[in-house]
């Protein structure tokens, strides 16, 4: 998925992997004081990182 939200990883990625969970956002309004995102759809983000979570293997 193509997205401007590099960024975020990019102070990372040095000493970790990156990976990232996107919910929606009133408008597509984010990295704005004006960004919203319904508690049901940050529901959803959490339960997804959650079971990544659970089932994260590591490479060996």
């Amino acid at each position: 998925l193509a997205s401007g939200a590099g960024h975020d990883g990019m102070a990372m990625v040095d000493i970790a992997d990156v990976a990232m969970i996107f919910v929606r956002c009133r408008g597509g309004i984010s990295h704005h004081p004006d960004e919203h995102v319904e508690p049901d759809d940050a529901d959803a983000g959490a339960r997804v990182l959650l079971r990544v979570i659970e089932n994260f293997r590591p490479n060996s």
